[in-house]
């Protein structure tokens, strides 16, 4: 009974974590046409990555 409940517990963490990713990217897209800031901190990190 304990083992579940620790993998529920991980599984939640994970699907916390990648949300939160997934949210991250969608949310900073949806708002580059209002606000010029997000779109500069994008380019920014995209030249990083590469």
């Amino acid at each position: 009974m304990n083992s579940i409940f620790f993998t529920v517990l991980i599984a939640i963490l994970i699907l916390s974590f990648v949300l939160l990713f997934v949210l991250s990217f969608i949310i900073p897209s949806s708002t580059t046409d209002n606000d010029e800031e997000p779109e500069d901190d994008d380019s920014d990190e995209k030249s990083e990555e590469e």
